[in-house]
């Protein structure tokens, strides 16, 4: 992003360390980006805040003509298409947060129009081969991450994940092994663990989700180790690489980032 168009701001995606710094765009001010890198991985994750973004934006149904410019025909075409406004919103933040991040990533000023996110035929957004990108969004956010390395990026409000059908994707000795460690409460303990294997899923998983969540289980997670799973199915993980993870619990929703590195994957 060029140095014009961002600004150093206190509200990040995740709880900035040492090596990551949050800054925010002047020109589409619910867009809020943090960035930061080690050794072996450099992502920068960028998040929108929905119910500025429906205020400030979207008076009407119709497209404003500034975020026009931030799409390909392609894209435009696509949120027509969209028949539910929310649907609507929900994309197109999830695109701009996507855009912006990119941007920044790659040190540039193009303008956002020049790269189109498609989506390949599993379903997940792709920029190119060299880099990685991950999306999601719930009614409050929309969060992007885009980085050097695989990667999977979700977030959630606890009040969404409540469903008992979800019981068998989210087992409760997950969540009391969740609680303890993590000393949180039942509600937050499912949401944290179902962000957690949802952005695994979109870094690693192949085949659906609901398999791909049954087949691994948490055992162990103590900030800052990585998580420690078990695999029901030798399987399970394919390509059972290093990651790690970042994550941010509140009492209203989690944000998890999972990214390969060079910390060992415990299973």
């Amino acid at each position: 992003m060029c140095q014009s168009d961002i600004t150093c701001d206190n509200r990040s995606l995740f709880s900035p360390g040492s090596s990551a710094t949050a800054v925010t765009s002047v020109l589409l001010p619910e867009i809020a980006i943090t960035e930061w890198s080690e050794p072996s991985a450099s992502i920068v994750c960028a998040t929108i805040d929905l119910e500025k973004f429906r205020r400030d934006w979207f008076i009407d149904e119709r497209l404003p003509p500034l975020l026009i410019e931030s799409l390909t025909v392609d894209e435009i075409h696509q949120f027509e298409r969209f028949p539910i406004q929310k649907r609507r919103l929900e994309w197109l933040a999830g695109r701009l947060a996507a855009k912006y991040a990119l941007r920044h990533f790659r040190g540039g000023s193009s303008a956002l129009s020049a790269t189109t996110i498609r989506r390949q035929q599993n379903g997940r957004p792709f920029i190119d081969d060299q880099t990685y990108l991950s999306i999601s969004h719930c009614r409050r956010y929309a969060v992007a991450a885009i980085g050097n390395v695989p990667l999977g990026i979700d977030t959630e409000l606890c009040a969404a994940v409540r469903a008992q059908s979800l019981s068998e994707l989210v087992l409760a000795t997950e969540v009391a092994a969740v609680m303890t460690t993590r000393q949180c409460d039942n509600q937050q303990a499912r949401t944290l663990i179902w962000s957690l294997k949802e952005a695994l899923y979109k870094a690693c998983g192949e085949g659906s989700f609901a398999a791909f969540a049954q087949n691994i289980f948490l055992t162990d997670w103590q900030e800052p180790v990585s998580p420690r799973w078990q695999c029901h199915e030798a399987n399970a993980l394919a390509d059972p690489r290093h990651w790690c993870v970042q994550s941010r619990l509140t009492d209203a929703g989690v944000n998890v980032l999972v990214y390969r590195s060079g910390q060992e994957w415990q299973l």
